[in-house]
């Protein structure tokens, strides 16, 4: 069940950077999206999300003891997603197989990455913060 959790936790936050990605990719591009088909953008972008949650998933169901492991595991993941998403790039046609799409990918990558860290770790301190609170509560008079 905890892995299901996790899937879904990673799936709504990577899709969601997704698309925003998406968007001011779209809105900065000079065709300004005319060729792009949104429907099937839609369902290819949430598929992208899904591949890329299940991979996160897997990586991170084991649990760093180091902070090497974590750093070596975080670099390691995000050659992973860069890999899927300049093939399904290539694939659905968001992008041409050539250094400049690469570098566009890995950079959209790096943005998506920045920013499911960043709702992670607050929805983490949120939590944490939650339960010291409730920690101090219960034993405040003891």
């Amino acid at each position: 069940m905890k892995f299901f959790t996790e899937f879904l936790k990673y799936f709504v936050i990577i899709t969601t950077g997704v698309l925003i990605i998406c968007a001011i990719n779209v809105s900065l591009s000079e065709t300004h999206g005319e060729s792009l088909a949104v429907g099937v953008t839609l369902w290819q972008i949430i598929g992208a999300g899904a591949v890329t949650a299940f991979v996160t998933a897997l990586v991170y169901k084991r649990e760093c003891s180091t902070k090497k492991q974590f750093i070596a595991m975080g670099i390691i993941h995000y050659i992973l997603i860069c890999a899927i998403m300049v093939t399904l790039g290539v694939l659905y046609g968001w992008m041409d197989f050539n250094i400049g799409g690469i570098i566009m990918m890995t950079v959209s990558v790096a943005l998506v990455y920045l920013f499911t860290y960043a709702v992670s770790y607050i929805s983490a301190k949120h939590q944490a913060d939650e339960f010291n609170k409730a920690l101090n509560e219960k034993y405040k008079d003891k």
